[in-house]
């Protein structure tokens, strides 16, 4: 109403259509500030009574709206000439806040936002940070939610209770473990014997380096066939110690050579007992007089050379 009112006096004032039209528009960027933070409603009232729609041209509504003052009083012909002349269409609302951008805000809280367009790695970076903490077993989804830093409801998004987040958490660490393993072996290069220690120290490397992906992969209690994604990571990992056996044992003699499966079982028992054993970097870690590495290479010496044939 102030704005029309405003609009009014210029039209009243002599002072020329020109000078009318400009009140109203600096009328329009005055007003727009508070249209973005009003609701619709109000907005549409508000266009109502300055007479143009929301399109920004004029609309004449005169059987809709007819002022309200006396018609034969010097202030409803004012007004009815207001509301009946035809104005040129006013320019396009620009809003001069920039500041002001509600239709796109962000909330946050904290400092942190409620939505990540990577919850899950969030999620599970949250989750391996628990585990170095308290083991896979001494943390919920609630306190991976807050570690995270987003709503406690999110998780359930992506993840029906803390055993979905440690299946990721697996398959993620079982992704790393095997390219560690597959980089170690490259192949078989230069030969099966020097390989297969690469591999070795590979395996105690990466227990060394990731004790929250290797106590989840190993020592939650997750069952391998949990998903078919799980499933197939791991296998990827053992693929690496399988191939590494039957690469040693097809250099045996035929007579009285052991099965390549029983090899790679053998070889992996072996190499993963030092590694939960001696090769750890937490609390869990025996001391030994040698290293883990030297402990390794000494017991699969001794193994392989069990192997061939007496003479």
């Amino acid at each position: 109403m102030e704005a029309l009112s405003r609009r009014l006096t210029a039209l009243d004032s002599g002072s020329g259509r020109a000078a009318s039209l400009q009140t109203i528009r600096n009328d329009e960027q005055g007003e727009s500030c508070n249209r973005t933070q009003i609701p619709d409603e109000q907005h549409r009232a508000s266009e109502f009574a300055f007479g143009y729609n929301s399109a920004h041209s004029p609309s004449f509504r005169t059987s809709e709206a007819k002022p309200n003052a006396d018609p034969e009083s010097s202030a409803g012909k004012r007004a009815q000439r207001a509301f009946h002349l035809p104005h040129p269409p006013l320019s396009p609302r620009k809003n001069t806040c920039d500041d002001v951008k509600t239709r796109h805000m962000t909330w946050k809280r904290g400092g942190r936002g409620y939505h990540h367009g990577n919850l899950r790695e969030v999620l599970i970076q949250a989750a391996l940070d628990l585990i170095a903490e308290k083991g896979p077993s001494g943390f919920n989804v609630a306190e991976a939610a807050r570690s995270a830093g987003v709503n406690p409801a999110a998780p359930y998004r992506h993840f029906r209770d803390r055993d979905e987040l440690l299946v990721d958490v697996a398959i993620q660490g079982f992704g790393l473990f095997a390219e560690a393993l597959e980089t170690a072996w490259d192949e078989g290069r230069p030969d099966a014997h020097v390989a297969f220690e690469r591999v070795g120290r590979a395996y105690l490397a990466f227990a060394r380096a990731e004790p929250a992906y290797y106590t989840t992969m190993f020592e939650s209690g997750l069952p391998h066939s949990a998903t078919p994604q799980l499933r197939e990571a791991a296998e990827r990992s053992y693929a690496v110690l399988r191939q590494a056996s039957e690469t040693l044992v097809a250099d045996l003699p035929t007579k009285g050579r052991p099965p390549a499966s029983m090899v790679s079982f053998h070889i992996w028992a072996f190499t993963h007992g030092i590694a939960s054993l001696f090769g750890r970097s937490d609390e869990g870690r025996r001391k030994l007089p040698i290293s883990p590495e030297d402990l390794l290479e000494a017991g699969m010496l001794i193994y392989l050379q069990g192997l061939e044939p007496k003479s």
